[in-house]
């Protein structure tokens, strides 16, 4: 099983290829969208985008 990106610490995210099944810049690039998903949610992320 793969940690996620929540840590013990409340603010300090975790992510990489360590976090996520696969190798490499794939994976560190999902691991980070993931947690860019947990910070924000799809309302902001629509107001962002002009929607």
């Amino acid at each position: 099983m793969f940690p996620g990106n929540h840590t013990l610490i409340q603010g300090l995210y975790r992510v990489g290829d360590s976090t996520m099944p696969g190798i490499g810049v794939p994976a560190v690039a999902a691991s980070g969208i993931l947690c860019a998903n947990t910070l924000v949610g799809v309302k902001q992320m629509q107001e962002l985008l002009g929607f």
